[in-house]
């Protein structure tokens, strides 16, 4: 399963969609100064701005003018990981199961979860061609956890019986669902 790179199907659930262009998702690779992985390239063309399994929402670029309150990658990413560095830097984040204080000032968040969690790559561990390895971070009940070596194992691991042991105090499997996000240009 680690070489997996073929995104599960989602029922999606939901008309209202955002699918990002190749133009947005080549700013927003730009503005993070990161090569954005494969997979959740391919995600975000296919999919969008929405959430999977009822927990995690997946950030995608967003065009301007998109309506406030509309969290675009770009402007979720350097928000949320100013926080993981000030956590860091007070070590009010518990590092566990697999994280570090250097690891975690790197990492890059592409999503969040109901529960206050965090999804990041970080780009200093390539998993193959074209993918970076993506970790779950939890500011609210503590640790960090890596999670897989893609989107689409993460996908995969997400509808398993405990969410495929990403996270060892998430009992749950989520279903293999797309809620859309819904957003209108200003």
């Amino acid at each position: 399963m680690l070489g997996a790179t073929q995104l599960p199907v989602l029922e999606v659930k939901g008309p209202q969609r955002f699918t990002a262009p190749e133009e947005l998702l080549d700013a927003a690779e730009k503005a993070l100064g990161v090569s954005l992985p494969g997979s959740y390239r391919e995600f975000a063309r296919r999919y969008g701005f929405g959430e999977v399994g009822g927990m995690f929402t997946v950030h995608v670029p967003v065009p301007a003018g998109a309506q406030p309150g509309c969290a675009g990658l770009v402007g979720l990413s350097r928000e949320i990981a100013g926080e993981l560095v000030e956590d860091v830097d007070r070590q009010a984040l518990d590092l566990r199961p697999d994280g570090t204080p250097e690891l975690v000032r790197r990492l890059v968040p592409f999503g969040t979860s109901s529960n206050g969690d965090v999804m990041a790559w970080d780009p200093a561990a390539v998993s193959g061609p074209g993918e970076l390895w993506i970790y779950l971070v939890s500011p609210r009940s503590g640790g960090v956890w890596r999670a897989a070596p893609n989107m689409a194992v993460f996908l995969a691991k997400a509808r398993e019986p405990g969410v495929g042991g990403m996270m060892d105090r998430m009992r749950t499997q989520l279903p293999a669902t797309f809620v859309p996000r819904p957003f209108t240009n200003g």
